[in-house]
């Protein structure tokens, strides 16, 4: 894995970190380079019920714990704690209106350590695939 530890879909317009910035003020959130094999998830579904999809199944996540939910910008922060060590890691999930349906993009941010040995990129796969599993395609 390269040494990386902010993992998002979207590398010119990732989802911010904002109640982050609030808690860490003057460290440097922005995103350096792309994680690799990351991609938006495109759901043919409205994007009012993707977000409240994602929401729901965002709070079911072992270790997750919700720190701002946007209604209006379909956008949620969070904060997931690592089961060994207990880190910290932000993310954040944005919804938009695509075409006939919704993207989905994800941030997620150790907030310690140079590398995450793959964890942010695993915890965004894992949340696509479980928000892909409960639509019908």
């Amino acid at each position: 894995m390269p040494i990386l530890n902010d993992a998002t879909t979207d590398f010119e317009s990732p989802p911010a970190l904002t109640q982050a910035e609030k808690l860490m003020p003057g460290k440097d959130w922005s995103v350096r380079k792309p994680y690799p094999g990351l991609s938006p998830l495109y759901l043919p579904l409205p994007p009012d019920q993707v977000f409240s999809r994602a929401v729901e199944l965002a709070r079911r996540f072992p270790r997750w714990e919700l720190v701002r939910v946007d209604l209006a910008a379909r956008i949620f922060e969070g904060v997931a704690t690592t089961r060994f060590f207990r880190f910290k890691d932000d993310f954040a999930v944005r919804v938009a209106p695509e075409d006939q349906g919704a993207r989905v993009d994800m941030r997620s941010k150790s907030r310690v350590g140079q590398g995450d040995l793959g964890a942010n990129g695993a915890r965004i796969r894992k949340f696509f695939e479980q928000l892909r599993l409960g639509s019908p395609t």
